[in-house]
């Protein structure tokens, strides 16, 4: 067998002898060869000292447990540091934003130039009638809804209707738009010889732009520049009015109104930004048939026909890759549009809007040929027009915001001061198939744009657009009733019911019907008493005469 080892204490074994106390030695288990264990019981004392030992702060497992539990606190330390400053940069982005947000309302009112303030100056001019400039010239009346129901005879800011030459006859594309559409000028500058010099006259074709948009003067002309490649500073006029109305009150007519005033030729054509003049627009209008008719009289227009092209997206959405390489430049490209309907006359929804221009005709019109408009079929009449600048065009009635009756308006004045029309043959504009404007879908009035029909309850119609457009039309036909009548081209003998679609209480009605009927019996009565008082100085003068 083996001999069992033996393990002594650390500590000394009392009285040097061999054999000392049991709690000073080390009990020995033995360690057979046939035993599959040895068992070796420490003493108290030994088992005291390595339970110290091992617990000691210098132990080596201790400093490597308390190295790993530094580096977890320094590592969570660490994330929570970089969580408060992500959390404050966070916070300081969002104050950022919300100070360039509420900048960007107060922008208008804050920080005017002084080119800004010349655009208010020529709208509060444009504002005002019968000859009285009312603009206080701060600019402050742009933004004021009491112009509502005032309606405006003349544009006493234009120069006077004197007589001209035909060689003095020229022409400026006036047009308006919102900051979204400001890309369609591109197109507007090519087409209408901004950037390139005509085969009929030598120097750019003028353009007066207004845009409603909070950006500076200098920073639309900048993207004009850059962007769609418009020289602003040869030929090319912007002008800006701030954004301070609501979606539904789109100021269209405040912008035409101000296009107008800016204005240095004799002529303008009017279009909006969505409607593409064709390419030989300008040219046809230099013609020496166009101009003697033109310079005849300052209450001549001539009518461009209007087409539109149909969506070229299945799915309801812009797509200008397709649609833009589609829209024709001159009467070439347009024949076979025709032919395979993919255009056609402008809204065939709406026959009204542009139903008495002579389409069929314009097909085989010649360029030098003019076709007279005898009649109109609807008072909604509303093509796009050339017409003379001068102080008795009346203006677009500024009291008409947003979609709706803010243009037929205009026709309708026009004939009642004597205005005569004619179409102008091979040139022709085209309507760009856009989204919706957020004006046309409040007008819709119903969910997501969709057009609401009718309330049956009349006293509703005035928290709709359409509704209080419609009132504001009435009491504009009301007012125009009051004009003298120097109309020359009459409602057709077969014309549309124009107000089966308005929007008014059959009271409304009513109550038109009555004022004219009123201001009938007024005439009548004033011109029979005026009869009457001349019977009488002429009875008396007998009687004098008969008494001489």
């Amino acid at each position: 067998m083996m001999r069992p080892q033996r393990r002594w204490s650390p500590s000394k074994a009392t009285n040097g002898t061999a054999g000392g106390s049991s709690t000073d030695l080390l009990t020995v288990g033995a360690a057979c060869d046939d035993s599959p264990t040895s068992t070796i019981v420490a003493s108290s004392s030994f088992t005291n000292v390595n339970l110290s030992h091992n617990h000691n702060n210098g132990s080596p497992v201790m400093k490597q447990r308390r190295r790993k539990q530094d580096s977890r606190i320094y590592s969570f330390r660490r994330i929570s540091f970089l969580a408060s400053r992500f959390k404050l940069l966070l916070t300081m982005a969002v104050r950022l934003g919300a100070a360039c947000l509420l900048l960007s309302y107060l922008r208008p009112l804050l920080h005017y130039s002084q080119e800004q303030r010349a655009t208010a100056n020529v709208s509060s001019s444009v504002l005002t009638s019968d000859g009285d400039e009312e603009g206080n010239g701060n600019g402050d009346g742009i933004f004021s809804t009491e112009q509502h129901d005032q309606f405006l005879q003349y544009s006493s800011n234009l120069p006077t209707c004197n007589a001209i030459s035909p060689e003095q006859v020229s022409y400026t594309l006036v047009t308006q738009c919102s900051e979204d559409r400001l890309w369609m000028m591109e197109h507007h500058c090519k087409r209408w010889s901004v950037t390139a010099a005509s085969t009929t006259h030598d120097s750019p074709s003028p353009i007066s732009l207004v845009v409603y948009t909070n950006m500076t003067i200098d920073d639309a002309k900048r993207k004009l520049s850059d962007r769609y490649h418009c020289p602003v500073d040869a030929g090319l006029t912007v002008q800006v009015l701030p954004m301070v109305y609501k979606d539904a009150d789109y100021p269209v007519n405040i912008l035409r109104n101000m296009a107008f005033a800016a204005v240095a030729t004799t002529h303008a054509a009017y279009v909006d930004i969505d409607f593409w003049t064709s390419t030989d627009l300008h040219d046809i209008l230099m013609t020496p048939v166009v101009q003697h008719k033109l310079a005849q009289s300052h209450q001549h227009a001539l009518v461009l026909p209007a087409f539109q092209l149909h969506r070229q997206c299945h799915a309801w959405q812009a797509c200008p890759r397709k649609t833009i390489p589609l829209m024709p430049k001159t009467k070439n490209d347009m024949i076979p549009f025709l032919l395979n309907k993919t255009i056609t006359a402008f809204d065939p929804t709406n026959f009204g809007g542009h139903g008495s221009t002579r389409y069929v005709e314009w097909v085989d019109q010649a360029a030098d040929e003019l076709l007279p408009i005898e009649c109109v079929k609807s008072n909604r009449y509303e093509p796009y027009l050339v017409v003379r600048v001068c102080n008795e065009l009346p203006p677009l009635q500024p009291s008409l915001f947003g979609y709706g009756k803010n243009k037929m308006t205009w026709i309708m004045q026009l004939r009642r001061v004597g205005y005569t029309f004619d179409q102008l043959g091979e040139a022709f504009v085209t309507h760009y198939p856009h989204m919706d404007s957020k004006a046309r879908l409040i007008w819709n009035g119903g969910p997501r744009g969709a057009h609401l029909q009718k309330p049956a309850d009349e006293n509703s119609f005035q928290t709709y657009q359409r509704g209080r457009t419609d009132q504001t039309f009435v009491k504009f036909r009301s007012w125009l009733e009051t004009l003298p009548d120097r109309t020359k081209v009459f409602r057709c003998e077969e014309h549309l019911d124009d107000d089966a679609r308005l929007w008014v209480a059959h009271s409304d009605k009513q109550k038109v019907k009555e004022m004219n009927i009123r201001k009938v019996a007024i005439a009548d009565r004033t011109r029979d008493e005026s009869d009457g008082s001349e019977d009488d100085e002429s009875s008396s003068d007998s009687a004098d005469a008969a008494e001489s």
